[in-house]
């Protein structure tokens, strides 16, 4: 979670593109290269989409984040853990080595 997906980095790169495209066009007196600035309505496009897909995935993340707590506090207390997709056992592995970290952090101190 909190990573960019292809059209983010894709954008990101057309953006470059375009960018690079106006530069040699400018300083090489090539008029042809201003065409690489026809992407910059792909790049505007391309990032409303990482935009919109942020604020969607921000709240689901969230939850998905006080699941994962709920889950770890009740295999603290000896219950057994359910079969969980890919990303909830990344983010469950995440949170047990934060919980380990803060901890060990806490003992640390009390030394």
């Amino acid at each position: 979670m909190g990573k960019g997906a292809w059209y983010d980095e894709g954008g990101c790169l057309l953006a470059l593109v375009a960018a690079g495209g106006a530069t040699y066009a400018s300083v090489e007196r090539v008029p042809a290269a201003y065409a690489a600035l026809l992407l910059a309505p792909l790049v505007i496009w391309l990032w409303v989409l990482a935009v919109r897909r942020w604020s969607r995935m921000a709240p689901l993340e969230t939850e998905a984040r006080t699941f994962v707590r709920g889950l770890l506090d009740a295999q603290e207390r000896g219950a057994a853990l359910p079969e969980l997709s890919p990303q909830l056992e990344q983010l469950l592995t995440s949170e047990r080595n934060e919980r380990r970290y803060r901890r060990w952090k806490e003992a640390r101190k009390r030394r």
